[in-house]
């Protein structure tokens, strides 16, 4: 039986009867952004600069070393020139305490009108911090989920075992442990685990400076590369997150055990209308408990 009461998901346990909600939601995947294409090559580089950054931003190489944030929406097209931090446009007025409890305080940079130009190339050295400034539309909702993809281009390999180390924050949350690059992995596209904006704190709507951030991992003083190469770098819009859902419960042994799908908090009533009491402290699913006869409970689920 499908039902809903103010804005929640309801069960009803009479003895060993149960009524339930059951509800399944998706969307399709979208592309947020891109700072390059999947093109296994730098057509736009220093030389050959392009115009409108995004998927045509120009790839030139790295300084050398990491620059605190919140770096510059305009760097130059030159070798040696861009900085850490990549702007797509946008409005950035308002930082995210998960960045600042890594990186520390700093000044967003305000209006950025257009995508920018420049965007460093690789990891070299000490440099081993790709940073991709952007802001989500205002639509999208916390329980959407996201992904982050790149690929290699390129690897330095006169070592014995060249390889590079690569990890995938999103404002300072870690969504993709160290994938080590060797030489069969380069031109290999890599897809982080969906994760849901929630979780790594991702704000919607303008002002917001969230970042994605792919921290390099140096090996050339145990055998590695020195630097590797970014063919492009991508954030999708997944698949949405079920909402809350009961699933069918399992009665037995004088228990009742209830699942569901989504986040949220589970409460009890022993009518319809209430009172309404939150289990606290919120109980891990599957949740069991006694089944006492002749005692109405309802359950439902808010978020």
């Amino acid at each position: 039986m499908h039902t809903n009461y103010h804005g929640g998901l309801w069960c009803r346990i009479a003895f060993s009867f149960l009524l339930l909600t059951a509800t399944t939601l998706t969307s399709q995947a979208q592309l947020l952004w891109t700072c390059g294409q999947h093109d296994n090559g730098w057509p736009c580089n220093a030389d050959t600069p392009c115009d409108g950054g995004g998927a045509n931003a120009t790839f030139v190489q790295e300084n050398g070393s990491i620059n605190p944030l919140p770096g510059v929406p305009d760097s130059p097209e030159l070798n040696g020139q861009a900085d850490n931090d990549y702007y797509f446009a946008g409005v950035y007025t308002t930082v995210i305490s998960s960045i600042t409890n890594i990186y520390g305080d700093y000044a967003p940079v305000g209006v950025v009108a257009a995508d920018e130009e420049a965007a460093e190339r690789a990891f070299a050295g000490a440099d081993n911090d790709l940073r991709y400034h952007f802001n989500l539309p205002s639509a999208i909702k916390p329980n959407d989920l996201i992904t982050v993809t790149f690929d290699a281009f390129s690897l330095h390999t006169p070592n014995p075992d060249p390889r590079y180390g690569v990890a995938v924050y999103i404002n300072g949350v870690l969504v993709q442990p160290e994938i080590v690059i060797r030489p069969a992995q380069v031109f290999t596209e890599y897809t982080t685990p969906q994760f849901s904006l929630a979780s790594v704190n991702a704000q919607a709507g303008p002002g917001f400076d969230n970042i994605v951030s792919l921290r390099g991992v140096n090996y050339s003083v145990d055998g590695g590369g020195n630097w590797m190469g970014i063919d492009f770098v991508q954030l999708n819009a997944g698949t949405a997150q079920a909402p809350l859902a009961f699933l069918p419960p399992v009665v037995g042994n004088g228990q009742v055990t209830l699942n569901w799908t989504g986040t949220g908090n589970l409460e009890w009533a022993p009518a319809v209308t209430g009172p309404w009491t939150p289990f606290t402290p919120t109980p891990a699913k599957p949740y069991s408990e006694a089944i006492v006869l002749g005692q109405n409970r309802f359950y439902r689920l808010q978020q």
